[in-house]
């Protein structure tokens, strides 16, 4: 008799390879150093010509690599993404939480990984804006 293992689903999504803590704490580093330039929309001089963001994932993934951990662009593509969007939704809940009311205790926010925390932590205020002094341009 064959013994049948379940099926995984046709669009199920593979799991990109784990990052050490080091490795991940280091790669949010380098997102927050290079941020600006992450998020930059201008484009190269031909469409040949890589992408500011391109740039970014292949010097982060040269330094990840003196670290020891080699993965390719896609992989810290993916990682960075990820981290991103779970700081964003963990973000809104605590955002929506403190707009109730009512009583009862607050809801208890998801727990953080370290490198997690520290975009948590550059996230939080990066609504806020630089160089205005007291809400009036001088």
């Amino acid at each position: 008799m064959e013994t049948s293992q379940p099926k995984r689903a046709a669009n199920r999504k593979e799991k990109s390879a784990s990052f050490p803590e080091d490795a991940a704490y280091r790669l949010v580093q380098l997102f927050i150093r290079d941020e600006e330039k992450y998020n930059e929309r201008r484009t190269g001089g031909s469409n040949k010509g890589k992408q500011a963001r391109q740039i970014c994932l292949e010097k982060w993934q040269e330094e990840l690599a003196a670290m020891g951990c080699h993965r390719t662009t896609e992989q810290i593509y993916a990682r960075i993404r990820g981290d991103l969007i779970h700081i964003r939704s963990v973000l809104t809940e605590e955002t929506a939480e403190r707009g109730k009311t009512g009583g009862g205790k607050a809801k208890k926010s998801k727990k953080l990984d370290t490198a997690r925390s520290m975009l948590y932590e550059h996230m939080e205020g990066s609504h806020t804006v630089l160089g205005i002094s007291g809400g009036l341009e001088c």
